[in-house]
């Protein structure tokens, strides 16, 4: 089988079976946390764009997407700190059918959390281009020209928040 070059590809406009990123037309740039989350989604949401800043794959239009991403990564951290010290299953005391009260084992409801948080994790990571199978169909952001160490500075924000717990 004759195998077709990419400029081929590009003069017919054919894709091909493997795409190659491009350039998308969104401005590159490094979106900043809301105010009001809580200390541990802000250094996930920080942690996050500082790998996609990195790779060139955000934008300050990501702001949502990143923040939904950090508070669902917040809750799933609570869940699993909760089973990990209360296990599995838990005595809750319930009312019998004549009034008195008795112990029955249940599911930790952080259980149902935490897997619910672990497959909205999962969405998130693939559509954030974070998992080793969507890594490679992320397109890069088109560069600022504006943003000549005058935006967001995610480096110094990391290090005015590790000054601050000294």
């Amino acid at each position: 089988m004759n195998q077709k070059t990419s400029e081929y590809h590009d003069l017919t406009g054919a894709s091909g079976r493997k795409s190659r990123a491009k350039a998308s037309e969104t401005v590159a740039g490094t979106p900043r946390p809301p105010s009001w989350m809580s200390k541990a989604a802000r250094r996930e949401f920080r942690r996050v764009a500082g790998h996609l800043a990195a790779r060139g794959t955000v934008s300050p239009a990501d702001e949502q997407a990143l923040t939904l991403y950090a508070c669902s990564y917040s809750r799933f951290i609570i869940a699993q700190q909760d089973l990990d010290k209360n296990g599995q299953r838990i005595k809750v005391k319930v009312l019998d059918s004549h009034g008195a009260q008795v112990e029955i084992d249940r599911d930790n409801p952080s259980l149902k959390l935490v897997q619910t948080e672990a497959k909205t994790l999962l969405t998130f990571l693939r559509q954030l281009g974070m998992t080793p199978a969507s890594r490679e169909r992320i397109k890069p952001a088109k560069p600022n020209p504006e943003d000549e160490g005058g935006g967001f500075d995610l480096l110094a924000e990391l290090e005015k928040e590790h000054a601050a717990k000294r």
